[in-house]
Parts: C-alpha cells; sequence; structure tokens
C-alpha cells in the first residue's frame, strides 16, 4: 500500500494488556504521543478512536508480536476496527521495546518509566522506513 506521507496521518499502536503506545506520524516522522493506561479494553478502544478524530488519522499501524500476545493484540484490532473507520495495518513489533531501551542507553540518557509510546514510534518509523 503506498503511503503518501502529505496527505495521511498514521496512528501506530504499540499494545499490552495494561499499556497502549500511541505515537503519529508528520510528514516523514514518528512521533511519540501518549500512553493509555487501562483496566478495560472498551476504554482503551474508546479513547484511541478519540485520537483517531483528532488528529485526523488515516491508517492505523498496529504492532503485533508472537504466539498468545499476538492473538490478544488481534482481538484488539478486531475490537477496535468496530469504531473506527480507518483501516487497520498490522506490522511486526518483535523487539521494539528492547530496540527503545538500547537507544536510551546509547544516548546515556536515563530510561522513562514509561516506554510505549516510544515502542510505537519505532513501530511507526519502522513501518515508514519500508514504504520508501
Amino acid at each position: 500500500m503506498f503511503f503518501d506521507n502529505q496527505n495521511q496521518k498514521l496512528l501506530a499502536i504499540d499494545f499490552g494488556t495494561k499499556r497502549i503506545g500511541l505515537a503519529v506520524s508528520q510528514g516523514p516522522l514518528a512521533v511519540p504521543l501518549v500512553v493509555i493506561d487501562y483496566q478495560e479494553e472498551a476504554e482503551a478502544v474508546r479513547q484511541i478512536a478519540q485520537v483517531c478524530t483528532q488528529h485526523q488519522v488515516t491508517q492505523v499501524i498496529l504492532g503485533i508480536s508472537e504466539k498468545e500476545t499476538a492473538e490478544k493484540t488481534r482481538q484488539f484490532g478486531q475490537q477496535l476496527q468496530l469504531k473506527i473507520s480507518q483501516p487497520i495495518i498490522y506490522v511486526d513489533e518483535t523487539l521494539s521495546s528492547k530496540e527503545v531501551e538500547n537507544r536510551f542507553k546509547l544516548r546515556k540518557k536515563p530510561l522513562p518509566k514509561k516506554l510505549d509510546h516510544y515502542a510505537a514510534a519505532y513501530i511507526l518509523e519502522q513501518w515508514l522506513e519500508e514504504q520508501k
């Protein structure tokens, strides 16, 4: 699928069972946005739908990992798709959090308590790079 970074706005999601990281595209850049702490999946879906509207998102990139987490992510994606009109693209996000940790260590910066939105930005960054 062709991505026109001038006319489209992407939302990347790093799904977790307690926290969800979000990042958005700004032209060719991936920008960490927010971490959603949640207990009820429906609440997280509602918040993400609001972000899609607020940021005029045209497409969603949902990171998917391995094994049982992958299945939970797909189920979450199905619930989200019922609430939003934007297409959802599933992409491999294996080790995205580890990569973010390594980047902070290389820059000799302290690790934030929550890395999820940075992981979402990394997922989006990788996807954008693949579209070139």
